[in-house]
């Protein structure tokens, strides 16, 4: 008899039988309570940054989305496959069509939004429950929650010493749009550059492996991420994580490709090991994280970013003390995933 949903609960507690459907779960000795604990508290409050920041610039955009379709309706933007410094470009999308596609955009963030809350909420009651506070500790939304203050404290860290050389990124091509050009640019950001980086460059060749390699029915599944590390999955990670570094050149200049490269690194880890949604939400985060100055003022956003700044230094001392290893030693992954014996919503809660 396979687990229903409330047997990993009531299994946690120390209980002999599940009172949901009742199947014998064996002697399990219960779950020490844990206190709440600094730690948990700081992991919280990152998770309310970024789900304020990302609500925040939804907000924004839907209630200036008059005005931002007309400033974007001269645009013309490049649907394209990126293969380093030069994409090769499939078509151009404009005028009605592309205003189409950034309400997609704004459909899809808060799509994933919703899907990482309700997660995150699902996760909090089972903490209540069990005294276990991995249960909100390792959801998707508090993954890269954390992994996003760590990206943007080494971004810092990194633009700080291109400064003290006087070789900071060039921003130049920011002032050839509007307001809400730019706007319409960080936030379609956060979702075609992990489609474009993570699903093309990562997804797709774990689909076409473990097709022929594992003969995994649910090869589909590797497309929206989720499905843990594993050689082949590390080896892509460095791939894509070079070529998103490397598109950042144009524009910005040769400085900004270690510091983007870093942050695909680190998205593309949060892609595999959490899924789409959570990779979506840590970009988006990271790219509209400016949009704040133009909703509740300057003030507020450095508030945010220097929550964020602190919050990553906190987690890379917790990793530096209790690192998992497991994560990151390629050489006791495997060389390619086993079977998905689940679907996809389970694949995404491996945690």
């Amino acid at each position: 008899m396979d687990d229903c949903e409330m047997c990993q609960m009531w299994r946690e507690r120390g209980a002999k039988y599940c009172s949901h459907c009742g199947k014998y779960l064996g002697d399990m000795t219960p779950v020490k309570k844990n206190d709440t604990g600094l730690l948990h508290l700081l992991v919280l409050l990152t998770v309310t940054i970024v789900v304020f920041v990302v609500v925040n610039n939804l907000v924004y955009c839907i209630v200036n989305f008059g005005g931002i379709a007309d400033d974007i309706s001269n645009l013309r933007i490049s649907v394209y496959i990126p293969y380093g410094i030069d994409d090769l470009v499939l078509t151009r999308v404009g005028g009605s069509a592309l205003i189409a596609v950034f309400a997609a955009d704004l459909v899809i963030i808060g799509l994933c939004l919703a899907y990482a809350l309700y997660s995150f909420y699902r996760g909090y009651e089972n903490e209540k429950a069990t005294g276990n506070r991995d249960c909100t500790e390792k959801t998707g939304l508090t993954g890269c929650s954390s992994i996003l203050a760590v990206s943007l404290l080494l971004s810092i860290i990194y633009l700080m010493a291109t400064a003290a050389t006087n070789n900071t990124p060039s921003t130049d091509w920011m002032s050839d749009f509007t307001r809400f050009e730019m706007v319409f640019l960080l936030t379609r950001a956060g979702v075609i550059e992990e489609l474009m980086y993570r699903v093309l460059w990562i997804g797709l060749p774990m689909m076409i492996i473990v097709l022929v390699v594992v003969r995994d029915k649910r090869c589909w599944q590797y497309l929206l991420g989720g499905f843990g590390m594993s050689k082949a999955a590390f080896i892509l990670i460095v791939v894509s994580s070079v070529l998103f570094g490397l598109a950042h050149f144009d524009g910005w200049g040769w400085s900004k490709v270690p510091d983007a490269a870093l942050g695909g690194l680190l998205f593309a880890y949060i892609y595999v090991q959490y899924g789409l949604y959570a990779s979506i939400l840590a970009h988006c985060a990271n790219d509209v994280l400016t949009t704040v100055t133009y909703t509740v003022g300057a003030g507020v956003e450095s508030m945010a970013l220097l929550g964020f700044l602190g919050l990553g230094f906190v987690t890379i001392i917790y990793w530096f003390l209790k690192p998992n290893m497991d994560a990151v030693d390629i050489r006791k992954m495997k060389n390619f995933p086993d079977k998905l014996e689940v679907n996809l919503l389970d694949q995404w809660k491996r945690y």
